[in-house]
């Protein structure tokens, strides 16, 4: 069985979050969420930012990947999570997209 979290916020998601909730995610923390992915034991994850796609971001975690060094973490899954209204008459929804 493998775990998995396929819906990950990052820096990029700042401007939609509340003050703080992903202040910690950048590109320079990236070793911090393997070693919490690693901790966890979770095999495969997303970043899925609001209407945002990192590709500096997604070529680090690719790289801490490779390198071995989180063995419990086997592979990134691209994905954006989009704002989008169905309707006229409806609000805005989230749809993840992977």
């Amino acid at each position: 069985m493998i775990n998995f979290d396929l819906h990950i916020h990052s820096y990029a998601s700042r401007y939609k979050e509340s003050k703080g909730i992903v202040d910690a995610s950048t590109l320079e923390n990236a070793e911090l969420l393997m070693s919490k992915l690693q901790a966890n034991n979770v095999g495969l994850f997303s970043i899925t930012d609001h209407n945002r796609f990192w590709p500096e971001l997604y070529m680090r975690l690719d790289q801490l990947i490779a390198s071995g060094a989180y063995p419990s973490v086997q592979g990134l899954v691209a994905g954006v999570e989009f704002d989008v209204r169905l309707d006229p008459g409806m609000d805005k929804c989230h749809i993840v997209t992977r």
